[in-house]
């Protein structure tokens, strides 16, 4: 009944070729070395407009293990097809070295459009209501994809990135039971660090893996959600996406709307969470990572 209020009409089919196709390897490391942030602000650690047609993303860091390109092409053309959701196909991969840096570039179609960082606070409250239950429909079709081995998509498994692990990345896991067990540690690190500092226990309470894992974004921020001229809402930055607990979306998004960054936090977006995600408050779930979040913070083992 409510289907045709979802902002996701249009098919995901877009395969016309970039104007970037019969460009060099070295004139795409040159463009992005030297064009603007796709959103006219930050630096080269997101997305670079190096065609009006074409936005490169590239790993120069090493971050990742310099596999964030790949990690993040695997997974959005992944989900291009199998799901409906709205995100643009990496159409093109460039590994360059130039004796200093080698560098993963990938290549996607630009979407006019704005980030919610860029209009949510400028849009009534239907199309903030359209947007939140179109949120709803995508991580559903998100969550209908399930796997045995935690993390990143891929042959193997992955190391695994994200608000829920230190930042340098943990596992990789095989299994289910291993990634209980890495978070069983956080909770006895956590419970020792109370006690070193003479606080009172903290919720003691066990990681919850009692839901499937399920393919999730694990980063849905402001930033990465577009309201297109179109009216259409896309997905991008799917770096950190991967197989995880059902109730790690929630968790994420309450991390970026309010919950641990007040500053960049926004209550007008937070309290759409409930009906974007599902609500996930049981001990165990975001309470747990509230438990641990600072271990985590810490890079604490």
């Amino acid at each position: 009944m409510l289907t045709p209020l979802v902002l996701s009409r249009r098919q995901n089919l877009d395969l016309s070729p970039l104007s970037t196709e019969s460009l060099s390897d070295e004139d795409i490391n040159h463009l992005y070395l030297n064009c603007p942030p796709a959103d006219g602000v930050g630096s080269h650690s997101g997305p670079i407009r190096i065609a009006h047609d074409v936005v490169a993303k590239g790993d120069m860091s090493g971050l990742y293990g310099g596999e964030s390109c790949e990690l993040e092409m695997r997974a959005a053309n992944f989900v291009r097809e199998h799901t409906t959701i709205l995100t643009p196909r990496w159409q093109r991969l460039v590994k360059f070295t130039d004796g200093v840096d080698d560098r993963t570039i990938i290549l996607r179609r630009y979407i006019p459009g704005r980030t919610l960082a860029q209009c949510w606070s400028t849009l009534g409250f239907w199309m903030q209501f359209r947007i939140a239950l179109t949120m709803r429909f995508y991580i559903r079709q998100l969550r209908s994809l399930t796997s045995s081995v935690p993390g990143p998509l891929g042959m193997k498994p992955q190391k695994c990135w994200g608000h829920h692990f230190i930042e340098g990345g943990e596992g990789p896991f095989s299994t289910y039971a291993e990634l209980s067990e890495y978070y069983a540690a956080r909770l006895e690190s956590t419970r020792r660090r109370a006690e070193a500092m003479k606080k009172p226990p903290p919720d003691l309470t066990p990681f919850d893996n009692s839901t499937p894992l399920v393919l999730t974004h694990h980063d849905l921020n402001e930033r990465n959600i577009i309201l297109g001229d179109d009216n259409q809402l896309w997905i991008i930055d799917w770096q950190h996406a991967g197989y995880y607990p059902e109730w790690f979306e929630y968790s994420a998004l309450m991390i970026w709307f309010g919950q641990y960054f007040p500053d960049e936090g926004r209550p007008d977006l937070r309290r759409f969470v409930n009906l974007m995600a599902g609500r996930y408050e049981k001990p165990g779930q975001r309470p747990f990572y509230q438990t641990i979040y600072p271990i985590l913070m810490l890079g604490i083992r």
